[in-house]
């Protein structure tokens, strides 16, 4: 590979990277098994968020909860909880576009899911145990911007479905 490539590779920060890489993992599963996987995703996230806050506060959980309040404890208990929502909803959602995407519905869907879990990960910092998005992430879809995120990429996947 010519030098060229990879120093202009060197300089992409790798919150871009890992973000373009779960972007891609979705896009492929939605070309695979529609759209339903991205769906389950967005509709997953907001639900295990307020599960997961709401849990410290329980009268039989919060014992439990307080077990897991390291870092990266917290993040596992909350992978936990995200992974319960997801296998509900993707049940759920059982006929939300079953079979193969379009390739458009499949980017639209990869982007708008990424969008949605990112703007959730943001605001649970147990997460930051397990990576640290930069400054520059932080930024773009902060507080001033979530609400728009969030509407614009909820209005794609609904846009989407066939």
């Amino acid at each position: 590979m010519p030098s060229g490539y990879t120093s202009a590779l060197s300089h992409l920060p790798t919150d871009w990277i890992i973000i373009g890489a779960f972007v891609v993992l979705v896009m492929i599963l939605s070309l695979r098994m529609g759209t339903q996987v991205a769906a389950s995703l967005a509709f997953a996230a907001p639900v295990a968020f307020y599960v997961f806050n709401a849990a410290s506060g329980a009268a039989f959980l919060s014992g439990l909860v307080g077990t897991f309040s390291g870092g990266t404890g917290s993040a596992a208990l909350f992978g936990v909880v995200f992974a319960v929502f997801f296998i509900m909803t993707y049940r759920i959602i059982g006929s939300y576009g079953m079979t193969g995407a379009y390739p458009i519905q499949a980017v639209a869907g990869a982007f708008s899911a990424t969008i949605i879990l990112l703007v959730f990960y943001l605001q649970i910092p147990a997460l930051s145990a397990l990576w640290h998005f930069g400054p520059q992430v932080q930024a773009i879809f902060s507080e001033k911007f979530r609400l728009f995120w969030l509407l614009g990429s909820y209005a794609a996947l609904a846009f989407i479905r066939r």
